[in-house]
């Protein structure tokens, strides 16, 4: 039975499905810091829902591996010498040492677990184990790492802890368009990654995401970055939401040094990334992913909770085959922009996260540029009320 005090934060947040757009405030304070509220999040979020990991360009070898940690669980995602992508168990089925830690990645022919030296297949068979010889009831075949769900949803590659969990597909299908329209899949299809980002910011999972549902804070934290060249009084008024998915964008503001250095150096031209104007244009799918596409990349930023008040971000750019010489270009004009971009976001998420413990934190009103944050807490609303809904999204 859940305990008064998550009964009346549950309550308080049940009210954000009777809001409108006009009447939308931030979630109380309690419900960022709540240990109890983050573990009711764990069981029936995170333990349930399709989170983004990768990107398959990410992996394109037989072989290639990434390591992460999902809410506990060591992973790690590899493409197979069979070309399938899974999400491994990274637990040995010796004695639980890790064999692939959050972070790591590269290219192997087999997994070997460092304590003693058990190794895997790529598909997760066991293939070796020294010293066994004497267990009678050791059976090399019988042997494999479990996997997770997994599944690639035009190129992202997520994964599911809960091994019932619905196909992820059909909850995708609200952004299916905004992907087709871009032509995310036939034209990018040969991209590469050019940049990354994968730190531990100090705040709720919560804050750190509503950073990532809306522009209005270009005008603030990225003034001396987004902002140049997608600023916030460009935002089209024309947003799309929907019970799921949000969607926006912001025309490129041409004017400026920055925005044309950076259209020039991509080799853009009307029609290419379904754009007749240079733009950067966000999508966003719960629990934590948004997708970015602007003249010279696409890519991805996802989070998800290491605690309470820590958050791994992880971000993830792709360009053109030969991008690495306009990514150099651009890194010797203005810095690593990534990593100054996500840093900026980064640096406010501390002070958000003590600021809510004040005793005179309180809701606060959203602006119309916010509407994403209100949808998005109906869908958290509607995922924490009943934690054993069949076919959940």
């Amino acid at each position: 039975m859940p305990t008064d005090e998550l009964s009346e934060s549950l309550t308080a947040l049940a009210a954000y499905l009777d809001l409108t757009p006009e009447t939308a405030t931030t979630l109380p304070p309690r419900l960022y810091i709540s240990d109890e509220v983050y573990d009711r999040e764990i069981e029936t979020i995170w333990s349930k829902t399709w989170v983004c990991v990768a990107h398959e360009a990410e992996l394109p070898n037989p072989g290639d591996f990434v390591g992460l940690e999902l809410i506990g669980e060591p992973i790690a995602i590899m493409r197979g010498h069979d070309h399938q992508i899974r999400a491994l168990s990274s637990v040995c089925r010796h004695r639980f040492m890790p064999i692939v830690e959050q972070g790591d990645r590269g290219n192997a022919q087999q997994l070997r677990c460092p304590y003693h030296r058990w190794t895997y297949a790529t598909d997760g068979r066991l293939e070796a184990a020294a010293y066994m010889d004497r267990n009678s009831c050791f059976e090399m075949n019988e042997i494999r790492l479990p996997t997770f769900q997994v599944e690639t949803w035009n190129g992202f590659i997520f994964v599911n802890l809960d091994d019932d969990a619905p196909p992820l597909a059909p909850q995708m299908s609200g952004l299916d368009a905004h992907f087709r329209r871009n032509r995310l899949v036939e034209d990018c299809a040969d991209w590469v990654l050019i940049d990354r980002y994968d730190k531990i910011w100090d705040c709720n999972w919560k804050a750190s995401t509503e950073n990532s549902l809306e522009s209005y804070h270009h005008m603030g934290v990225h003034r001396s970055s987004v902002e140049l060249y997608a600023p916030t009084r460009s935002v089209r008024d024309t947003i799309e939401y929907g019970e799921r998915h949000s969607y926006y964008e912001v025309p490129y503001d041409m004017r400026n040094d920055l925005s044309r250095f950076m259209v020039e150096q991509s080799g853009w031209a009307p029609g290419d990334m379904g754009m007749d104007e240079p733009t950067l244009e966000i999508s966003f799918t719960p629990p934590t992913t948004a997708f970015t596409v602007s003249p010279e990349s696409f890519g991805y930023y996802t989070m998800w909770p290491i605690s309470k008040d820590k958050t791994r971000v992880y971000c993830g750019v792709f360009g053109r085959p030969g991008a690495e010489g306009e990514q150099r270009a651009m890194t010797a004009e203005y810095g690593s922009f990534l990593e100054q971009v996500m840093d900026e976001d980064g640096s406010a998420m501390p002070g958000i996260h003590r600021s809510l413990s004040s005793r005179k934190a309180e809701a606060g009103k959203l602006s119309w540029l916010e509407e994403p944050i209100l949808r998005w807490y109906q869908w958290i609303a509607r995922q924490m009320d009943d934690e054993s809904s069949a076919g959940r999204s």
